[in-house]
C-alpha cells in the first residue's frame, strides 16, 4: 500500500509528519505544493513500471492508494486510455471528462483525493470490497 497527505495547512515540518507514512510507501516519496496546497506521496512498488505520484494535469492534482479494476476503460470515450502506465493514471482524465461525480464510474479498492485549482475545489473518495 502506498500513502498519502494533502494538506492547505501550513506544517512547519513536514518531514516529521511524513515519518508516520513512510511504512507504507518506503519506495519513494514526492512532494509538491500547488496553490495552498501541499500533497505528498509515498509509492510502494510492488510490479510494473514505478509511476510517481501526484498526477497533475492542467489545473488538476490527484493523489491515490488502492486498485482500480477498470480502468482502461475509464472514461468512456478516452481515446489515449490505453496509454495508461498505471491504473491510476485513469483518475484525471476521468475527472476533467465527468466531473466530480466520476468515482462512481470505477470498478475497485481504493482511495483517492482530486484537487481542482481553478475551482478550490476538493474531492475525495474511498471505496473497498468485503
Amino acid at each position: 500500500m502506498c500513502s498519502f497527505l494533502v494538506t492547505s495547512w501550513l506544517i512547519s515540518n513536514l518531514t516529521a509528519v511524513n515519518y508516520f507514512l513512510l511504512p507504507r510507501g518506503p519506495d519513494g516519496t514526492q512532494t509538491l505544493r500547488k496553490g495552498p496546497f501541499v500533497f505528498v506521496h509515498n509509492l510502494l512498488h510492488m510490479t510494473g513500471e514505478r509511476v510517481w505520484q501526484p498526477f497533475v494535469q492542467e489545473k488538476v492534482v490527484a493523489v491515490y492508494n488502492g486498485e482500480i479494476y477498470n480502468a482502461r476503460q475509464v472514461p468512456q470515450g478516452f481515446e489515449d486510455r490505453h496509454l495508461y502506465r498505471s491504473d491510476g493514471e485513469c483518475l484525471l482524465p476521468a475527472y476533467l471528462h465527468l466531473g466530480p461525480h466520476f468515482p462512481q464510474t470505477l470498478d475497485g479498492e481504493f482511495a483517492l483525493v482530486v484537487v481542482d485549482l481553478d475551482s478550490q475545489a476538493l474531492d475525495s473518495a474511498l471505496q473497498w470490497r468485503r
